[in-house]
């Protein structure tokens, strides 16, 4: 049972940082065949395989996704829980590995992301419990996300809700363009002509010219 007592949410962090690291100085594999397990099941893709385990720990397996160019993997974490353990189990898991606050997606998603202490990585972490909350499967995501939503996309399961729901990272903003300078001349009849200054008023007013209004910076999103 995958618990959020100090003694079992420790180890299971360190260990999940050992698979990590694990998988980084390890050669990618030269096979890739279904991911199965006794919860659900993961049609891999070309060029992904299972790297390590599954692992036994406590009442819980954990196991390792990866591709064989290093530049994706997916850790799982998975196993029986207790239905009022699954928001003290998320967020034992954003203070340890000093996440950004967890964001709830109903009653049966949450997630956060971290940067991995030993490797440098940015990671994002998805929980995801089953309808009944007797069923919690834990991923921990290393890449492109859209590298790794085949992870949703080819999984089978017979707990109904188990299957989390993901969405590719959101476009990186593009950069507005500048606005165009005021031309210094205006064409009329092929010949350019420069604009002139205004002329002085006669009337000179007695009250001090207003300061220029800033420019309003620009949005990115």
């Amino acid at each position: 049972m995958l618990r959020t007592s100090a003694p079992s949410l420790r180890p299971l962090t360190a260990l999940a940082a050992a698979l990590l690291a694990l998988w980084f100085a390890l050669p990618g594999q030269a096979w890739a065949k279904p991911f199965k397990t006794a919860m659900f099941a993961i049609e891999l893709p070309p060029g992904w395989s299972l790297i390590n385990g599954p692992f036994k720990r406590h009442s819980g397996e954990m196991a390792v996704l990866g591709r064989r160019d290093h530049k994706a993997s997916v850790q799982l974490m998975y196993g029986p829980t207790e239905p009022a353990h699954f928001k003290s189990i998320v967020e034992g898991y954003a203070r340890s590995m000093h996440g950004t606050p967890p964001v709830y997606e109903g009653s049966n998603q949450a997630s956060f992301s971290c940067t991995s202490a030993k490797a440098g990585q940015s990671l994002h972490l998805v929980f995801r419990r089953d309808d009944t909350g007797t069923r919690l499967l834990i991923c921990i995501f290393n890449g492109r996300m859209e590298d790794m939503l085949f992870v949703a996309r080819n999984m089978t399961t017979p707990h109904p809700g188990l299957v989390p729901v993901l969405v590719p990272a959101p476009p990186a903003p593009a950069a507005r363009p500048a606005p165009a300078g005021r031309p210094e001349a205006r064409r009329h009849g092929g010949q350019p002509v420069r604009t002139q200054a205004p002329l002085p008023s006669s009337r000179s007013s007695s009250r001090p010219s207003g300061a220029a209004r800033p420019q309003d910076s620009q949005r990115i999103w």
